[in-house]
């Protein structure tokens, strides 16, 4: 995680994907579709005409689900403007989403509780007519300890209102 000091007006919190998924991403979308294209390459030009098909269909899923593998987040807060989520996938693909200040409620640490772990989560609670709660989970796929989060929600709530909550 990376960040500049609390006291500007912007500040941006950048978190790569874990480390052990960047060894496995470049080993799936680079060495094995090129693997199981050569075979099937190979199987073509024999009786299997099948398999062929069957194996380049396998490489483009897999390539597919690369695409769709999160490589890093990024969270940039800008004082009296809102916050700006943005999601880099590992072959390129980008997703951008704002969240204008007038529609935050707070930025909150929310815990998640499965059969063998609890697990701790960054949330923007947006402010709603109805008194029905909105999260919006920050930091998805990176999912970063607990003690980095408290490092965020305290830099987001400082620019975002000067610490005057």
């Amino acid at each position: 995680m990376s960040s500049v000091p609390f006291s500007s007006s912007v500040v941006e919190f950048v978190q790569d994907a874990p480390k052990s998924l960047k060894g496995v991403g470049f080993i799936v979308v680079i060495i094995f579709p090129v693997m199981v294209s050569a075979i099937s390459a190979l199987l073509a030009v024999s009786l299997l005409p099948s398999l062929a098909a069957s194996g380049l269909l396998l490489a483009c899923t897999v390539t597919g689900l690369m695409r769709m593998t999160v490589s890093r987040e990024s969270l940039l807060v800008m004082r009296m403007m809102g916050l700006q989520l943005r999601t880099e996938y590992w072959l390129g693909g980008e997703q951008t989403t704002f969240i204008s200040h007038q529609q935050i409620e707070d930025v909150i640490i929310n815990e998640a509780i499965t059969m063998h772990r609890v697990v701790y989560y960054l949330a923007v609670l947006l402010k709603s007519e109805d008194n029905t709660p909105k999260l919006i989970p920050l930091f998805q796929n990176s999912l970063p300890p607990l003690k980095t989060l408290k490092e965020i929600q305290q830099g987001c709530q400082e620019v975002l209102w000067n610490n005057n909550r």
